[in-house]
């Protein structure tokens, strides 16, 4: 792709520190896509290290206020042949709700992480009332460990046998 850039693993882990001090997710912050006028689906390639165009590249580091989008760019591989192609995760928000920003509940969420990626949890329930935040509790806790993963796949309601359960 002519024109394109893909950020290397330093300048995402740049990227991300800036996106925190914002409050806003991964790629479920509607605000965050809006501000670069570019799709969820162009951050989410930005996010896999993937080559998206070199405007949207620009457009995704302003908009967490990173100016200098030079560091954050991997070099072309003809001027670094030695760095291997990583393998993309699979990862499917489907109809994951957009998040505009997401405050508090950081202990939480801090729980809710640790059980996943370091106790190993293979099955954590979320629930509660309707309308307290399980929903939006859980999108923050995904796009937070979606990293750690192969495969990222969100789903609204499970279907067996065409009935939903």
């Amino acid at each position: 792709m002519n024109n394109s850039l893909c950020a290397s693993t330093e300048g995402l882990t740049i990227v991300d520190r800036a996106r925190k001090r914002l409050g806003w997710t991964k790629t479920s912050t509607a605000c965050w896509w809006e501000d670069a006028h570019t799709s969820r689906a162009t951050l989410r390639r930005f996010w896999r290290g993937e080559r998206i165009q070199q405007d949207a590249f620009i457009s995704i580091c302003k908009a967490v206020g990173i100016i200098d989008w030079q560091a954050i760019a991997q070099l072309p591989e003809s001027l670094n042949p030695n760095v291997p192609k990583l393998k993309s995760p699979l990862i499917d928000w489907d109809e994951a709700p957009d998040l505009d920003h997401f405050y508090g509940r950081t202990q939480p969420l801090n729980q809710l992480e640790e059980w996943i990626t370091t106790d190993n949890c293979k099955l954590v329930a979320i629930v509660g009332m309707g309308g307290i935040g399980k929903t939006a509790l859980t999108v923050a806790l995904c796009d937070r460990v979606q990293s750690d993963f192969d495969c990222l796949l969100w789903r609204s309601r499970l279907t067996l046998n065409g009935f939903a359960v």
